[in-house]
């Protein structure tokens, strides 16, 4: 008896395992409260996510909850630029006031952190492109959401080690199904992106301004770091979200790419490429 109740204990405290926070400029573990006292540091906070990862969303609310006294605002990668959230009584009814796509998203995923910051009242923008726009880049009309998109397109292009890298990442989560000379539209996309966030990032005017995007937005050596640094904005700081293998796994890589880690429990991932590898083989012998 003493035994089953010994393991029932083990699993317990696996469940309720803590984060562990990284600080990649001094390669080491810090405690949250350092963790939490560094993002004060910084005007701009970048905080990157897995979309699929529940405990990315749910590790956010000690943040609003840190933050919860200060002047803070949100731009958002889950709502298209120009949208702004109202908030209801109902928290889904605010976000489906403000346009967010529950099925591209993956909710209820994010539920508990948009609870919390409907709890605060945060003033939150919608940051992402639009779908009009994403087609612009691939038809080459002209853009909705930002006038002179166009123009900045030019501004924050980015050299070509830069696009090399990028190039290699879009290869990699296409899982291998385009080559590296095919990918110049969606660079554009990334690029197109990641200028919409930064500007709705830096047109707010509180004394903290938090994105939420995926981890791949605020890399350093192609996101939008690059374009806050073109922008003569030099306060900010990003952090990656990672479950534990993904850290483990490409530890040194990282660290050159955040300022700051949040390591989190792993979720089941579904192996795309694998899936969509038998599809194609499927249709193939089909024909």
């Amino acid at each position: 008896m003493t035994k089953i109740f010994i393991i029932f204990l083990l699993l317990l405290v696996g469940l309720k395992a803590e984060n562990i926070y990284f600080d990649f400029r001094i390669n080491k573990q810090i405690p949250k409260s350092e963790f939490l006292t560094k993002l004060e540091l910084s005007k701009y906070i970048l905080l990157g996510e897995q979309h699929d990862n529940s405990f990315h969303h749910d590790s956010k609310i000690e943040i609003l909850d840190y933050f919860k006294n200060k002047n803070i605002s949100i731009a958002t990668e889950h709502l298209e630029f120009g949208k702004k959230i109202l908030w209801q009584k109902d928290t889904k009814k605010s976000l489906e006031s403000a346009k967010f796509d529950f099925k591209g998203w993956q909710w209820p995923v994010h539920k508990n952190l948009y609870d919390h910051m409907n709890q605060y009242q945060i003033n939150v923008l919608g940051a992402n492109l639009t779908d009009r726009d994403l087609n612009s880049i691939l038809n080459g009309k002209n853009f909705a959401s930002l006038e002179n998109l166009s123009d900045l397109l030019e501004r924050f292009a980015l050299d070509k080690n830069s696009q090399e890298i990028l190039a290699n990442e879009l290869v990699y989560s296409h899982c291998g199904f385009i080559k590296k000379e095919q990918t110049a539209s969606l660079q554009k996309m990334q690029l197109a992106k990641d200028i919409t966030m930064s500007q709705t990032l830096m047109s707010l005017e509180t004394d903290f301004v938090f994105l939420i995007a995926g981890n791949n937005h605020i890399r350093k050596d192609f996101a939008i770091p690059k374009i806050l640094e073109k922008s003569g904005v030099h306060n900010y700081i990003a952090i990656g979200f990672f479950g534990k293998n993904e850290f483990d796994e490409n530890r040194i890589i990282l660290s050159n790419n955040f300022d700051l880690a949040v390591i989190t429990k792993d979720v089941e991932v579904v192996d795309y490429c694998k899936n969509l590898k038998a599809e194609n083989f499927r249709k193939f012998h089909s024909n």
